[in-house]
């Protein structure tokens, strides 16, 4: 679970994910019980602010040089199933090809 961490997102499976795609998954952290989820501000958030008539607001957000992670996890996309919610909860999820 995630209760009580803070979970930061970051690597170059991040270029293919709107602005709207990192509020899903952030939100889904929350769902985890985590603290706060973490993105980095990059071209496309400047670009949602942008969209937003807010781009003086975009500030660059990275980690700090030398920073230390409690725990690291790599997720290889490659291997991942796309999965859908059904009815109730988040958490009751099957592979896309069971409801297509």
């Amino acid at each position: 679970g995630g209760v009580g961490k803070i979970i930061e997102y970051y690597g170059p499976g991040l270029d293919s994910l709107s602005a709207m795609d990192r509020h899903v998954i952030a939100n889904m952290g929350a769902e985890l019980g985590a603290t706060t989820t973490v993105f980095p501000s990059d071209q496309e958030t400047k670009k949602f602010l942008k969209a937003q008539q807010r781009e003086e607001d975009w500030t660059e957000l990275l980690p700090d040089e030398g920073c230390e992670y409690d725990l690291h996890d790599e997720i290889n996309l490659s291997e991942l199933i796309p999965l859908i919610a059904l009815p109730t909860s988040p958490g009751n999820v099957v592979p896309i090809k069971e409801v297509a």
